[in-house]
């Protein structure tokens, strides 16, 4: 049996706005064909986390991967759809 890779992977990270964290410090390993929900009351940094998957924000500290890079910006490995319609009404 193989061991799965990691395809995302959120090490130590925390982001904080001035003296306010919005995210403690997480560690998270998603492997190949794993489903993974964020679930939490409203505010609490789930867009954010995804964001920073998305490489549209940086962790104040810590790391995070994907397909073992380091992610520094967006790609066209990941995407995000927003809730909200963002370009036309």
């Amino acid at each position: 049996m193989t061991k799965p890779n990691a395809s995302v992977e959120l090490n130590t990270i925390t982001k904080s706005y001035g003296s306010t964290t919005i995210i403690g410090d997480t560690s998270i390993t998603i492997n190949d064909g794993e489903f993974v929900s964020l679930l939490d009351p409203s505010g609490c940094g789930k867009s954010t986390i995804l964001k920073m998957i998305a490489g549209l924000a940086s962790p104040s500290t810590g790391t995070v991967s994907a397909g073992n890079e380091e992610i520094k910006g967006p790609g066209p490995d990941r995407g995000m759809v927003f809730q909200d319609h963002a370009l036309l009404p």
